[in-house]
């Protein structure tokens, strides 16, 4: 599971849904059996590794390591689904 999670952590959904597979598998059964909780949960786990990642890519960018356009690429990435799972975690929170 744990494996699971991580793999998908940094995928985003077509539909903007939850891209992590909670224990179930299937995000909209999950969330009603186990209420927001767990859901939330993962999405703060993945905003962690978002943030991590984010934190390298432009400690990356500051140091001069690797392609510029690379780099600058994982920065705006990282950026954008930090903003994605923020704004995920705000609507499980509502």
């Amino acid at each position: 599971q744990r494996r699971n999670v991580s793999r998908n952590a940094a995928t985003p959904t077509a539909t903007g849904g939850n891209s992590a597979p909670d224990q179930g598998g299937q995000s909209s059964q999950g969330a009603v059996a186990n209420g927001v909780s767990g859901d939330s949960y993962l999405v703060s786990q993945q905003l962690e590794k978002a943030r991590g990642m984010l934190r390298s890519y432009r400690s990356k960018l500051a140091r001069g390591e690797g392609t510029k356009t690379t780099v600058e690429r994982g920065v705006a990435k990282w950026e954008k689904e930090v903003e994605r799972l923020e704004f995920e975690l705000q609507n499980l929170n509502q």
